[in-house]
């Protein structure tokens, strides 16, 4: 039953999965990128987000948050392909030319970015933490967690950049900046300790993809 389910999972596990469909099903026909590598960069950046918030036992509260933040990091994209698809596929042809961070294009062409488009999207039109909006519009800023809502923004910012340097990208062919590893130094990580997450992520990802098929 409904309420057995939620008993046996928990709220905040109901959350990431009606979160994980609903948005997948929302923009699932955009027809301007590829949503297979998209979706599974998601996914990775969420389970990962979550995984260094536990690891560096920050966050340990708001773990769902952090999962959550992850998952939309990169909803304004979405947001860009479903309001402009002509001129966004057009302007992702160009952009691939470019070594400019991808989310400066997009500043200079259109005025405002993916990740300010996103926490304009969600805050307008879902109910969510405002650390889910404030980590989703600075997710490309590398921040010190002297606070919870700081410590969310690094969890994405992290694992965005962590999912990207292990072959992990959202598929968008663009200029991404070289991973300094030393930036996991914040969180006292080794490139070990990112390896081991990184294979863990891969086998959740295997989970979800087969759960939101079936």
């Amino acid at each position: 039953t409904l309420l057995m389910a939620v008993n046996k999972l928990g709220l905040d596990k109901i959350k990431q999965l009606v979160f994980s469909l609903e948005i997948i099903k929302l923009f699932s026909k955009t027809g301007v990128i590829d949503m297979t590598p998209f979706w599974k960069h998601s996914l990775a950046v969420a389970n990962l987000a979550q995984m260094l918030a536990v690891y560096s036992n920050l966050l340990m509260k708001n773990l769902g948050t952090a999962y959550l933040s992850g998952l939309m990091h990169d909803v304004g994209i979405m947001v860009f392909c479903y309001l402009i698809p002509d001129k966004y596929a057009a302007f992702l042809q160009s952009a691939a030319k470019k070594q400019i961070p991808f989310e400066l294009q997009e500043e200079k062409v259109f005025g405002i970015n993916h990740p300010k488009l996103g926490a304009y999207f969600i805050k307008k039109w879902w109910q969510v933490d405002p650390m889910i909006i404030n980590a989703v519009e600075h997710h490309h800023v590398l921040c010190p967690p002297d606070s919870e809502q700081e410590q969310c923004r690094l969890m994405v910012h992290l694992a965005n950049k962590i999912c990207i340097d292990h072959g992990q990208s959202n598929g968008i062919d663009c200029y991404t900046d070289e991973f300094n590893t030393q930036e996991l130094e914040i969180l006292s990580f080794s490139p070990e300790d990112i390896d081991r997450m990184t294979k863990d992520v891969k086998t959740a990802i295997a989970q979800s993809v087969s759960l939101l098929e079936n």
